[in-house]
């Protein structure tokens, strides 16, 4: 997709939105065929709740998740039958305004794709029977990304995670939320309410929250794990929205990360960095004399990364209190959700924190040099000088 950018100019937050889904509804398409291996009759299922197509640039709907989606379930199962595997792939769109509707059909008709694909005029809420009645038994990826919050109530979600091999992905508008959460005005304040399943607190954090929006995730849809990435505003230094994963298994929380490292890390700091200097060059008709990169160098990721290391350690401390030393396959899932960093980092940074003293590690076999999901991790006293109770720690500097 990377070719792709200029399509997004002005909406470079969809740009690495869209990048999110495909690097993870591919691989995920990829982890479900792989039971074709072992079983046949293998059908899994891509359900897009608010489909559009929005703000389109492109004749042919490059830039929107009905392209993106139908793109990485074909990839992956093009992949599996060159191995002789054959699975049944379905696609779900729901949009409610006709005539988005009406371009989410014709496109659909135009591009004959070998799949089962259904689409379903309306509200999300009202075409939840139907969709249960598709995807039945079978692996469902969900996307749920509203333009606002209205539609998109918990109890929407929850029939079609609750099954196993469900993933759901759900785009929470920040800008939007934050702009009305404390507004005075009943109507809003019971829209919102219904988006979040309880009435919300006033005056949270942005960090607050995004982790009540994570526990109730899981709490009313009776999901395991939920974690959460930020899409920055492409010009200006602040949250445009927040990708919030959720599911049943810590492979979600596994790949959740890496393809956040990968976005949000490496490819973020570089669309912004263009994005600034076209908005930069469109107000004053010059080049920068220096690349504007630099100023991305120090990123929100990056920040985050630092952050997240003094939150592992409350992680650390909090969970030993309460459980006594645990192994690190315990641990994990608790480190992936909560801090901002992948697998393959959180093992590097504890291995380092053994070397100097600051936790210790059992269970070592022979010449092992990296922490395996066995290993017993206990701290030494090192880590408790700056770590605060996990629920009263400071919010990230946004």
């Amino acid at each position: 997709m990377n070719n792709m950018l200029q399509e997004y100019k002005g909406r470079e937050q969809t740009y690495l939105k869209h990048l999110v889904l495909n690097q993870y509804l591919e691989s995920w398409a990829h982890k479900m065929c792989s039971g074709s291996k072992y079983r046949n009759n293998v059908r899994l299922w891509y359900v897009d709740c608010f489909s559009g197509p929005w703000q389109s640039c492109h004749e042919e709907l490059l830039d929107t998740s009905v392209y993106i989606g139908l793109e990485a379930l074909s990839a992956a199962t093009k992949k599996w039958a060159e191995f002789g595997y054959q699975v049944s792939v379905g696609a779900i769109f729901v949009e409610k305004n006709p005539e988005s509707f009406k371009k989410l059909q014709e496109y659909i008709q135009s591009r004959n794709d070998p799949f089962e694909i259904h689409t379903f005029p309306g509200e999300f809420g009202l075409n939840v029977k139907n969709i249960e009645n598709l995807i039945q038994n079978d692996p469902a990826f969900l996307f749920v990304d509203p333009t606002g919050w209205k539609g998109a109530a918990l109890r929407y979600i929850k029939p079609l995670v609750r099954k196993p091999k469900r993933d759901v992905m759900v785009n929470v508008m920040y800008d939007y939320i934050n702009r009305f959460k404390d507004y005075d005005d009943d109507t809003i304040r019971a829209q919102i309410s219904d988006f979040f399943d309880m009435q919300v607190p006033p005056n949270l954090s942005e960090e607050d929250l995004f982790r009540l929006y994570r526990d109730q995730l899981k709490a009313v849809c009776g999901l395991k794990y939920s974690a959460d990435l930020i899409v920055q505003d492409p010009i200006k230094d602040r949250t445009k929205y927040r990708l919030v994963v959720g599911g049943n298994h810590y492979s979600v929380l596994k790949l959740f990360r890496d393809v956040e490292h990968k976005i949000i890390g490496d490819e973020s700091p570089k669309v912004r960095s263009k994005a600034k200097e076209e908005s930069r060059l469109e107000r004053t008709g010059q080049n920068a004399l220096f690349n504007v990169f630099e100023e991305d160098q120090s990123s929100l990721y990056d920040r985050h990364q630092v952050t997240s290391k003094e939150k592992l350690k409350s992680i650390l401390v909090n969970l030993e209190n309460e459980q006594g030393p645990l192994q690190f396959e315990e641990i994990k899932p608790h480190i992936l959700e909560q801090c901002h960093m992948t697998e393959s980092e959180a093992r590097r940074l504890l291995w380092a924190w053994k070397s100097e003293g600051m936790i210790k590690i059992s269970g070592i076999r022979g010449r092992e040099r990296s922490i395996k999901d066995y290993h017993v991790i206990s701290e030494t006293g090192h880590l408790t000088s700056k770590v605060e109770p996990i629920q009263k720690q400071h919010s990230f500097d946004i």
